[in-house]
């Protein structure tokens, strides 16, 4: 029963969490405004410990389904889960986070959003993801249903997300400014990692239509220094690693590789992004073993788009 306290709470934290409301009229706004009101007082049910005035506030066949699979079916049976839970965690409180209020209809809303439970002392309880359904009965709002769902993980997409226009499937060509040629075609998908902690692109580089390499890379959050990092492993057994800054409409990478032999080679990225189609990497600073190398430009183009 911890976590039905966790979620049925729900409206009780509009009065509080920040919304996100999408499309509403005046009219709207009322009807959310009718939903703040009505949670102030299942706020003041719940902290009362109030089984009674809680299960007020939901349908007469309203459902709860928590992320363990209990199900409460209608007014009466959420009224006797209330007061178990009440009677073993009096003095219990919730935290919401609320993603998104909207009204789907003039009378029904839904939120989503996540649920933490503390106990009277403060100390963490059970969070949860939620999905609830607001209806309007008679000119009055209540809860039709709440499902409660594992809550995310913790994510660094926070510090990444700026980097959302590099995921997709792009291809590159390598030309030497000193003689403008092509060296390299790289073939390359970026993509999100589960919860969106990494971004993931695996390469794979080709010279007169023959595989020369391919490898992974990873670009996360390094937590210690404030900063992007990046990890790069390739089939020949070298390990890059690049530290990313934003400079406006650029992003600046100064990466170290270590080759297989041992042999150290460094170079200064400069990425410049045209457009959600194209991109070019300026390639400075180059060194291998202390020696000095040419600089590099690098078209960049999604799959299916005509090079820049």
């Amino acid at each position: 029963m911890t976590r039905l306290k966790t979620t049925c709470a729900i409206c009780a934290a509009l009065c509080s969490a920040p919304l996100v409301l999408l499309g509403q009229t005046n009219d709207n706004d009322a009807d959310l405004a009718a939903i703040r009101q009505t949670a102030k007082s299942y706020l003041d049910a719940f902290d009362q410990g109030d089984a009674k005035a809680v299960a007020a506030h939901w349908t007469e066949d309203g459902e709860y389904i928590d992320q363990t699979g209990l199900a409460l079916l209608g007014r009466e049976a959420i009224e006797k889960g209330f007061e178990e839970f009440f009677s073993k965690n009096n003095g219990a409180k919730l935290q919401l986070k609320i993603e998104s209020l909207r009204l789907l209809e003039e009378d029904v809303a839904v939120e989503i959003g996540e649920s933490a439970l503390t106990d009277a002392n403060g100390k963490a309880g059970d969070r949860a993801r939620y999905k609830a359904i607001h209806v309007k009965q008679d000119g009055t709002w209540k809860i039709q249903s709440v499902h409660e769902g594992p809550p995310l993980p913790p994510s660094n997409y926070q510090h990444l997300k700026d980097l959302e226009w590099m995921i997709g499937n792009w291809v590159d060509e390598e030309v030497r400014e000193d003689t403008q040629q092509p060296t390299l075609v790289v073939h390359t998908q970026a993509r999100w990692s589960p919860h969106r902690n990494f971004v993931v692109r695996d390469f794979t580089a080709t010279m007169e239509n023959q595989v020369v390499t391919t490898g992974t890379q990873r670009i996360g959050w390094y937590s210690p220094a404030d900063q992007i990092r990046s990890w790069a492993f390739d089939s020949d057994g070298g390990i890059s690693v690049g530290v990313w800054s934003k400079n406006g409409d650029q992003w600046v990478v100064k990466t170290e590789q270590v080759l297989r032999d041992g042999k150290i080679s460094s170079e200064t990225e400069t990425v410049t992004i045209d457009d959600l189609h194209a991109h070019n990497w300026r390639i400075t600073n180059r060194t291998l073993d202390g020696k000095s190398l040419p600089d590099l430009m690098i078209n960049v183009h999604r799959y299916g788009t005509k090079q820049p």
